[in-house]
């Protein structure tokens, strides 16, 4: 009777075990992989919502095109940092956003981004961009070039803003946080115009033929994962104002 007990017990708690592969495209401070380990703010709070639900959440770094055709085909279960150009199922809430903006060179004439631009203007060759943002770029008189974003080291990152420190290009499209997170790092003389130019809320994707029960869970721990970081900011705050008094 106790082994069969047992066995019962064993299997429930396979049964309600979850596993899943999600990948993602290098995004600091979101994503990234560092010291063999995947870590970064989403993926902080993924891995605290999936360790309190007692699942298991692996993570692949992948160029963005490639994460994405992964999950279409089902190599996946889903994708980080999509949005409706990218032909997945979105999963509500979103996880981040994409701030686009224009990055120049210091001593750049132009004061924000609603400036007129004049010259050539690099952008990634491996993301759609939103209609909405295209729309707004074919109105500038811009040439455009499109190259890869994908970035594996500091020397990779260094030879992407080149386009711009080297006077290669006189504007590059990019994520303004990134942007300016990797120019207070590395020092390069180049900022970010204001404002950004488009906001594009960035969700968790999966295929159109994803499970009704993986895409619960997976919006689940989304939930699970939002709800423990704002706990934590709270108790933080608290924290805070405790020793402020």
């Amino acid at each position: 009777m106790r082994l069969i007990l047992l066995l019962s017990l064993l299997v429930s708690a396979c049964a309600s075990a979850k596993n899943f592969t999600l990948c993602y495209e290098e995004w600091p401070p979101y994503a990234l992989r560092s010291d063999e380990e995947d870590k970064g703010l989403v993926i902080n709070q993924l891995l605290t919502a999936a360790s309190h639900l007692s699942w298991h959440v692996n993570f692949i770094d992948l160029p963005h095109n490639r994460c994405v055709k992964g999950v279409k085909s089902g190599k996946f279960d889903g994708a980080l940092f999509v949005d409706e150009s990218d032909g997945l199922n979105l999963l509500q809430p979103s996880i981040a956003e994409w701030r686009l903006g224009f990055l120049v060179k210091s001593d750049h004439p132009a004061q924000t981004s609603s400036d007129i631009f004049h010259g050539l203007m690099i952008m990634a060759l491996d993301y759609e961009y939103p209609e909405i943002l295209i729309a707004k770029l074919n109105k500038l008189p811009l040439v455009r070039k499109r190259v890869t974003y994908y970035t594996t080291n500091d020397l990779d990152t260094k030879g992407l803003f080149n386009y711009i420190h080297k006077h290669s290009a006189d504007v590059m499209l990019i994520d303004e946080v990134w942007a300016q997170l990797t120019i207070k790092r590395m020092k390069l003389k180049l900022r970010m115009l204001s404002p950004p130019l488009h906001v594009e809320p960035q969700y968790l994707g999966v295929a159109a033929n994803q499970s009704k029960s993986v895409i619960a869970a997976l919006e689940d721990l989304i939930t699970q994962s939002q709800t423990t970081a704002q706990n934590k900011n709270t108790e933080s705050a608290e924290t805070l104002a405790k020793k402020r008094d």
